[in-house]
C-alpha cells in the first residue's frame, strides 16, 4: 500500500508566514518524477527537453557569462590575493534544473495588455483548488513510476474547503472520482489509477454532497470515567442499512439541499415549520434566562433543522445511529372522524387522535389517541439520545393547543387579547387560523419581550440543555493473554 498526503496548512494567504509561489514550486516536484526510469514516455520526453534547454543556455553562460564575471574579482589583487603560492580564482556557472524550477519558475495568471499577474494576487480559493490538483497530479504520476505498483494508492486529502465557496466544494467533492478516469487518460494502455481518496473536512457542504456509504462519522462522547472521553468512528454504510431506502434517498436529497449541520452539531433540534426555525434563536435566548450559565443553550453547539410535519420520523435512525441529542419539536395535530367519512382538524378536547405520522411512529401506534398523548409521561417521550415534545396545557390551564401558532397564543393569552376563560381553547383555535405566520415570527422575535414560551417547548429545551448520557465502559476481556514476546499486546479499538 502506498499513501500520500495533501496537508490543510498549504501557506496560500500573502499576509501569512510562507512562500506565496506554493504552485511554482510544484513543478519541480512533477518535473522529478518525470525523470524518473518508471515515468510514462511522453514524461520522460517533456523532462529529456528540460534537460537538454538548460544545458544549452548553461553552455552559453559559461563562455563569455563567467568571463564577466571575472571581471568583478581584480579587487582582489589589492589585497594581496592571489599570492604566489595561491592558485588563481576562476568563476564558473552552472544550473541546475530542479533548483530552476524552485526558485526560478513563477505561476502567472494572464492579463490584457502584456500584463500578467503572479499567483499571489488570484483569490485564494482558485489557488487552493489548483494546488489540490496539482498536488493530486504529483502523486498520480509517483504512483505510475513506482516500478512495483501497489494494490492500493491511499490519498489523504485533509480540509479541502479552505477558502472555497459553497458551489466550489460541492463541485469538488462530486467531481474527485471523475479526476481519476481524468489523469488515467494519459496512460491508455494501462489500468486506472487504484487510489482511494479520504478526506476530512468541517463543511457540511462536503459532508451533506457525499453518499452516505462514503461517510465515516467521529463521534467524540464522555464516559463513566471522570474527565475521560473517547472517539467513535461510525461507519455510514452499517448505519444506514437500518434505514429503508425510500427514506435514505430522501435524507440524502434532503440535507444536500438544506446544507444542514446535522454531522457537525452536538446537539440537534428539530421543528416543523419557518416559525418555529425563526423564533428558535428568541426562545433559546429565554430559556437560557432561567438556566445556570453551565448548562446555557446558545453556549453549546446546536443546530435547528426544518424537517416538515410529515418527515421528521423519516430522521429517527439516523439518529439513532449517530448518538445526538436531539429534541423533536412537533404538533399534536388532533383530528376527528366527521360524518362524511374523512379526519378533520378540531381542538384537542373534541379530538379521537392524531393525524401526525412522527407522533405514531414514536409511540408505535398508528391510532394513537390525543388523550393518550396527553397522558405521556417525559419517560414516555425520551429514547436513548432523543426526546420528542409536543403541545401540553400550560401551567394552571386546562387548554390543550394543537399546534405550535395556537400553544404559542394560550401562552400569552393578554399579547392576543383573549381572555383566559372556558373559551381560551376556541379562541386561541379560531386565532390561530388567521395566523400570518412570517409577521408573528418576526413580532416575537424582534418586538415583543419577555414573552411565554410553550410549555412543551421550554421543558424539552430544559432536557436539551443537559450534557448527554455517559457512554458505557468498553468492554475489557478477562484473563487476556499475553502477546508473543512477553508484553501484553495493546487492544486495537474499533479496528476493521
Amino acid at each position: 500500500m502506498q499513501t500520500g498526503f495533501v496537508k490543510a496548512q498549504r501557506t496560500l494567504d500573502m499576509g501569512k508566514r510562507g512562500d506565496t509561489d506554493v504552485i511554482g514550486k510544484l513543478l519541480n516536484k512533477l518535473f522529478r518524477t518525470a525523470s524518473n526510469l518508471n515515468a510514462s514516455p511522453g514524461d520522460q520526453e517533456i523532462a529529456t527537453q528540460l534537460k537538454a534547454a538548460v544545458a544549452g543556455i548553461e553552455q552559453t553562460m559559461q563562455g563569455d557569462f563567467d568571463d564577466q564575471l571575472k571581471g568583478l574579482l581584480p579587487a582582489l589583487n589589492s589585497f594581496g590575493f592571489p599570492s604566489l603560492n595561491d592558485t588563481e580564482l576562476r568563476p564558473q556557472t552552472q544550473i541546475d534544473v530542479e533548483s530552476l524550477l524552485t526558485d526560478n519558475t513563477r505561476i502567472l495568471y494572464t492579463g490584457t495588455d502584456g500584463v500578467h499577474l503572479p499567483e499571489g494576487y488570484n483569490g485564494l480559493g482558485t489557488r487552493n483548488l489548483i494546488y489540490i490538483l496539482l498536488q493530486l497530479e504529483a502523486l498520480h504520476k509517483t504512483y505510475r513510476s513506482t516500478a512495483t505498483r501497489p494494490g492500493t494508492h491511499l490519498v489523504f486529502i485533509e480540509e479541502p474547503e479552505a477558502h472555497l465557496h459553497p458551489q466550489m466544494q460541492e463541485v469538488f467533492i462530486t467531481q474527485l472520482n471523475e479526476a481519476i478516469a481524468t489523469l488515467s487518460e494519459k496512460y491508455p494502455g494501462e489500468p486506472v489509477w487504484q487510489v482511494q481518496f479520504i478526506v476530512s473536512t468541517h463543511s457540511s457542504h462536503l459532508a451533506n454532497a457525499a453518499q452516505f456509504d462514503a461517510i465515516r462519522y467521529f463521534l467524540n462522547e464522555p464516559t463513566a470515567a471522570q474527565g475521560v472521553r473517547r472517539t467513535k468512528v461510525k461507519d455510514f454504510r452499517k448505519g444506514a442499512a437500518a434505514i429503508q431506502s425510500d427514506d435514505r434517498s430522501f435524507l440524502q436529497q434532503y440535507m444536500t439541499l438544506t446544507k444542514c449541520d446535522l454531522y457537525f452539531a452536538d446537539k440537534v433540534i428539530l421543528v416543523e415549520g419557518a416559525t418555529e426555525k425563526i423564533l428558535m434563536p428568541r426562545i433559546l435566548k429565554l430559556v437560557d434566562d432561567t438556566l445556570p450559565p453551565e448548562a446555557k443553550l446558545c453556549r453549546q453547539y446546536i443546530t435547528t433543522i426544518e424537517v416538515g410535519g410529515a418527515h421528521a420520523q423519516v430522521f429517527y435512525p439516523l439518529l439513532d445511529f449517530l448518538e445526538l441529542k436531539t429534541l423533536i419539536v412537533t404538533d399534536i395535530d388532533a383530528v376527528r372522524l366527521h360524518p362524511d367519512g374523512k379526519l378533520r382538524k378540531c381542538l384537542c378536547a373534541e379530538a379521537e387522535r392524531t393525524s401526525n405520522n412522527a407522533l405514531k411512529r414514536w409511540f408505535d401506534d398508528a391510532m394513537i389517541s390525543v388523550a393518550a398523548l396527553t397522558a405521556k409521561t417525559p419517560a414516555d417521550k425520551t429514547r436513548r439520545f432523543c426526546r420528542i415534545a409536543y403541545q401540553m396545557p400550560e401551567d394552571g390551564s386546562a387548554h390543550t393547543a394543537r399546534s405550535y401558532e395556537d400553544a404559542l397564543i394560550l401562552a400569552n393569552l393578554d399579547r392576543f387579547g383573549i381572555a383566559d376563560d372556558a373559551a381560551a381553547a376556541q379562541n386561541a383555535f379560531d386565532a390561530a387560523q388567521d395566523f400570518k405566520k412570517s409577521e408573528e415570527a418576526i413580532r416575537f422575535a424582534i418586538i415583543e419581550a419577555d414573552w411565554n414560551v410553550p410549555k412543551y417547548i421550554r421543558e424539552g429545551l430544559v432536557w436539551l440543555s443537559e450534557p448527554p448520557p455517559d457512554a458505557p465502559p468498553p468492554i475489557v476481556p478477562e484473563d487476556v493473554p499475553p502477546a508473543p514476546g512477553g508484553a501484553d499486546a495493546p487492544a486495537a479499538e474499533g479496528a476493521a
